[in-house]
């Protein structure tokens, strides 16, 4: 984890997903000495197909914590996550669907690097 010592800097980010698949797929992968801030992630169903369920984890080393676990999107809906957490050091917040869909993902951050 990273613990100020100094002089550090601090960006807003922002990344995105084109066609989130069953597959995990990494949204920020931690590096050592930082600390990421999750400001917004959304998801937006891009087909009108039938109602998807998407998932969100944290995993540290062996361990996974769902963050959503099945979350409902309709067709063409979004979801919207805007609670505030942070993840640091070697931590992956990962996202992915239950099934084949559609779905694009945009998530702003901020990275504060101590290195």
């Amino acid at each position: 984890m990273a613990v100020p010592s100094g002089s550090g800097s601090e960006y807003l980010k922002a990344h995105y997903v084109n066609n989130l698949s069953t597959t995990e797929t990494a949204l920020i992968t931690g590096v050592a000495n930082k600390i990421y801030i999750i400001l917004m992630i959304n998801w937006c169903e891009m087909n009108g197909n039938e109602d998807e369920l998407i998932n969100m984890k944290i995993v540290s080393g062996s361990d996974a914590i769902m963050l959503l676990d099945s979350q409902q999107i309709g067709p063409k809906g979004s979801f919207t996550w805007t609670d505030k957490f942070c993840i640091s050091g070697a931590d992956i917040l990962r996202t992915y669907t239950t099934a084949a869909a559609t779905i694009d993902v945009n998530i702003s951050y901020i990275e504060q690097n101590w290195t």
